[in-house]
């Protein structure tokens, strides 16, 4: 998988605005890694008994959708209007990839490239965008110490950028 998207990898930005986390070139992979490490610390400051594996994997992986499709379509464009661009507004949405949440972009990627994933963690992958979200709020009560990991430690990189 990561041979196939190559440069696309380093180049997301999971951000339309510089505002915000992981705006510009490096951002997926800035988001991925400080998940990661914010997963790790919460799960061991509360010690809780969820695998290193499913830490690292979930973490890392659960926006890939932010690329975009698997055909080459980016999901952010950068942004061709100038007044934009002077409010900070890098990137614009492209209209090509079929409109689906970054959750479950992330998991049909996964998918095209035949990783095969736990139910856990498939199911952390598609609440990743917080309990807050419609499609999310069933699973109020009811998630997984993965799950809680990632929508938690998600919040914890976004609101740290957020403070700074």
């Amino acid at each position: 998988m990561v041979d196939s998207l190559e440069n696309r990898l380093v180049d997301c930005s999971v951000s339309v605005s510089s505002d915000n986390f992981g705006c510009g070139p490096g951002g997926l992979i800035e988001l991925a890694v400080s998940v990661v490490s914010k997963m790790r610390a919460l799960s061991k400051s509360l010690d809780l008994k969820v695998s290193q594996e499913s830490i690292t994997f979930v973490g890392l992986l659960h926006s890939i959708g932010s690329i975009g499709d698997v055909d080459g379509e980016s999901l952010l464009l950068p942004q061709d209007s100038s007044w934009h661009i002077d409010h900070g507004v890098l990137y614009k949405y492209n209209d090509a990839p079929l409109k689906l949440t970054c959750p479950l972009r992330s998991l049909f990627i996964l998918s095209s490239f035949g990783i095969q994933m736990s139910i856990d963690e498939w199911a952390a992958i598609a609440q990743s965008m917080g309990q807050h979200r419609e499609e999310n709020r069933q699973y109020i009560g009811h998630e997984s110490p993965l799950s809680l990991l990632l929508t938690t430690s998600r919040q914890w990189v976004f609101n740290d950028r957020v403070d700074n």
